[in-house]
């Protein structure tokens, strides 16, 4: 019996001499700048439009003061039959966009304060969709979220 209570009291001794900094250390997440020369990016897998998975909605992690966010977006697979991509403003803080007969999406960042990007993608063709979206806060001072295809 007293090497059990022997035991447990060197176990609480040494926890107790860690650093209580190691914990924090793991939960909590590094600190990324979303920048023109460094892009934050996220992937979407989106399933076909006859699946429970082809509606994905996401807010991103980094939580930007300024509505002034440049975002660019890539998808594959591109179809011979793929029109351009188009897009059109949302109030002062968003941008839909569309690929007709294949998906629709919109990127927002409203509010004041500090605010996630919040994207939502549906897919409206037969097959699986991947999104790739690079975002980061844009340096030219433009009301709303600019949008382009590629970088």
């Amino acid at each position: 019996m007293q090497r059990r209570v022997f035991a447990f009291l060197t176990l609480v001794l040494a926890l107790s001499c860690l650093p209580a900094s190691q914990a924090g250390e793991r939960a909590a997440p590094p600190v990324v700048r979303c920048t023109p020369h460094r892009h934050c990016i996220h992937v979407f897998r989106v399933g076909p439009s006859t699946s429970a998975s082809s509606h994905v909605a996401w807010d991103s992690r980094i939580r930007f003061r300024s509505a002034n966010l440049a975002i660019s977006l890539t998808y594959s697979p591109q179809l011979q039959s793929d029109s351009d991509l188009r897009r059109a403003s949302i109030a002062d803080c968003g941008v839909h966009f569309w690929l007709n007969g294949r998906f629709n999406g919109v990127a927002t960042r409203c509010g004041d304060g500090r605010q996630p990007l919040h994207l939502q993608i549906a897919n409206v063709h037969r097959k699986p969709l991947r999104v790739v979206v690079a975002y980061w806060e844009s340096r030219i001072n433009v009301g709303g979220l600019a949008s382009g295809r590629g970088r």
